[in-house]
């Protein structure tokens, strides 16, 4: 149990704290970042960011979704979270593409991607 929750057990007593626990619900932190992919490198990397979009080259072809899913890929070990948290939203067919990324926020996002170039 983290402070929070010991502290709002410690005001409230217990079983009124398991009552009210059961009606909370936990918001996960969801980023949406767009980038412009390039497939058929030599290998996978950020090469930059342009007007707050990702430039990220990729050794897959855009056959079959090769592409997009080496791109989640890339993308979840950068930032150490699992393959799940990490979403097209739009642009499965494009080069210009709208990422959903689950548990990461956007500062975490940029550093993280924009350290690794």
């Amino acid at each position: 149990m983290n402070y929070l929750c010991k502290s709002l057990t410690f005001l409230k007593g217990k079983n009124h704290f398991l009552k009210t626990i059961k009606n909370f619900k936990f918001k996960v932190m969801k980023t949406e970042i767009h980038i412009k992919v390039t497939p058929n490198s030599s290998k996978t990397a950020c090469i930059g960011i342009d007007d707050f979009v990702f430039k990220i080259r990729l050794k897959a072809t855009a056959k079959n979704n090769e592409a997009n899913d080496e791109l989640i890929r890339f993308i979840s070990k950068k930032l150490n979270i699992n393959k799940s948290s990490v979403q097209i939203i739009s642009g499965a067919k494009s080069r210009h593409k709208k990422i959903r990324i689950e548990g990461v926020d956007l500062e975490t996002c940029i550093h993280k991607l924009y350290t690794f170039l």
